[in-house]
């Protein structure tokens, strides 16, 4: 089967914006999600984009990605497209955390290594892993993060978050930390090293496109 062209995909991706199955304000899927989808080297995906770019159809905001424009705010960008993806970074980590996939004392993946896996900037994954260090799951040692214990399970840490406010508040209500807002729920089974986000902003394998 032949690879598709650059001008097919053009057609394509237009196609999508025209039809709405990549609605205005929404980002669109990464380059290198499309390279996967289209079969070619993202040098080509980003071929095709250029002149749906120059046609004011797409616009991009570095190192956010690109998006679809809406036509009445041409120049503003989607929302929530960082925040979301290191939302689903941290609770994916805190998942493998908790059922075992990284155990106490080994080594964490390099952030190198999770941006290659989860197609984001290292700087995401910092962010990801902030909270986890700050919970004391995760510990910096000579050169490498390593895991120090496991992730509790979602009773347990609003158990533990609730504890805390209460202690530092009395009369406050139980529930999560000022300020705290928790990722949806992943479902019960461990997402093992090697799962990427899937489609996360919120239309798609949509980490955000860093590297567009």
């Amino acid at each position: 089967m032949s690879l598709p062209g650059i001008r097919e995909i053009e057609q394509t991706l237009r196609s999508r914006i025209s039809d709405g199955t990549y609605a205005v304000r929404t980002w669109l899927p990464t380059t290198r999600h499309l390279a996967a989808e289209f079969g070619v080297a993202p040098t080509s995906v980003q071929t095709a984009l250029k002149p749906l770019q120059e046609e004011k159809l797409l616009a991009s905001r570095r190192p956010l990605g690109t998006y679809i424009v809406d036509p009445r705010q041409p120049g503003v960008p989607p929302p929530g497209r960082v925040s979301q993806t290191v939302a689903y970074v941290g609770q994916a980590l805190r998942e493998r955390l908790r059922v075992g996939t990284y155990p106490p004392g080994s080594r964490l993946p390099t952030n190198q290594e999770l941006a290659t896996e989860f197609n984001a900037w290292p700087t995401t994954i910092s962010k990801a892993l902030k909270p986890l260090k700050t919970e004391g799951l995760v510990v910096n040692g000579p050169g490498w993060a390593y895991v120090a214990r496991p992730a509790p399970g979602p009773e347990e840490r609003q158990g533990t978050l609730a504890a805390t406010r209460t202690a530092s508040d009395p009369g406050a209500r139980p529930g999560l930390l000022d300020g705290e807002s928790c990722p949806p729920a992943v479902s019960g089974t461990a997402l093992p090293a090697g799962t990427g986000p899937g489609e996360v902003t919120i239309s798609a394998k949509n980490l955000e496109d860093e590297h567009t």
